[in-house]
């Protein structure tokens, strides 16, 4: 198995890297039906991702992750209230999955992060159908396809 060290040295750090852009480009193709709180929230993960992805010892200690984990959750709870929609689905996923990218310690957890990615794509055909829409996830999606090769195929393909 990948350990935290593997995934952030030089081999490894194009896969996290794409995996934040990954992010970010999701999180644009879900902006209209999110809020602006949590599109500020993720962006805030994926610049503290950027800033400490050369640094193998920079984590967060885990107090703290598990207050911005809390908080965030509180938060999200405290917004949507009972309003179970498709929006608040999506929105929730949205928000795990950059709480996920805090996370990424082996290879599984890339690989899990990266099949909820390809599962936000679907789910945004729930909310726009444009044609630009579908050439953003089919970047999305092949980013994503050429993240799980580089994991499988190794640092052969740079």
């Amino acid at each position: 198995m990948m350990t935290v060290t593997q995934l952030n040295s030089r081999a490894y750090r194009l896969p996290t890297l794409t995996l934040v852009g990954i992010c970010l480009l999701q999180l644009i193709s879900h902006y209209t039906h999110s809020p602006l709180w949590l599109i500020v929230f993720v962006c805030c993960i994926c610049i503290f991702k950027l800033l400490t992805a050369s640094y193998a010892s920079r984590k967060l200690p885990s107090f703290v992750r598990y207050v911005v984990v809390l908080g965030s959750s509180a938060f999200f709870l405290l917004y949507y209230r009972s309003n179970f929609t498709v929006d608040m689905a999506a929105s929730f996923l949205v928000l795990a999955s950059s709480l996920k990218l805090l996370e990424l310690r082996h290879k599984k957890d890339v690989v899990l992060f990266t099949y909820v990615m390809l599962y936000l794509s679907a789910i945004s055909f729930l909310f726009v159908q444009s044609f630009l829409h579908a050439i953003l996830q089919l970047i999305l999606i092949l980013s994503c396809l050429y993240v799980l090769l580089y994991l499988n195929v190794g640092p052969m393909l740079s």
